[in-house]
């Protein structure tokens, strides 16, 4: 999915390698619970996907990649493909999806800008 002058999409690629690499890392040399898995996840591995991401305006397609990437990992890690199922772990364990944590990002990063431009 990389075009060519295209440094977002060249960004967002780099960010999806860089994930799957380290929740590979994550999970390859520990032998834990779903519990401590989805929690490595959540402090190490999304906080790398999306460092950044919140400057640049990325197109809803892409958004959808970085989501599908994260739910393909938690369907690996609970083994079910039922997303009904994916959404009730999303929610017991308090995940959120990159996409929403990228726009909640998004809105504290342009709310300070505008704080610091009426300075």
């Amino acid at each position: 999915m990389i075009y060519k002058h295209d440094d977002n999409v060249y960004v967002l690629y780099i960010s999806c390698i860089i994930f799957v690499l380290l929740c590979f890392s994550a999970i390859a040399f520990v032998i834990t619970t779903e519990e401590v898995t989805l929690q490595l996840l959540m402090t190490k591995c999304i906080p790398v996907l999306i460092y950044g991401l919140e400057c640049f305006s990325l197109p809803k397609s892409d958004l959808k990649s970085l989501d599908f990437a994260v739910t393909r990992f938690l369907m690996k890690l609970f083994r079910t493909s039922n997303m009904e199922i994916i959404a009730e772990y999303q929610h017991y364990f308090g995940f959120s999806l990159p996409s929403k944590l990228i726009e909640r990002k998004r809105n504290k990063f342009v709310n300070n800008y505008k704080n610091v431009s009426l300075l």
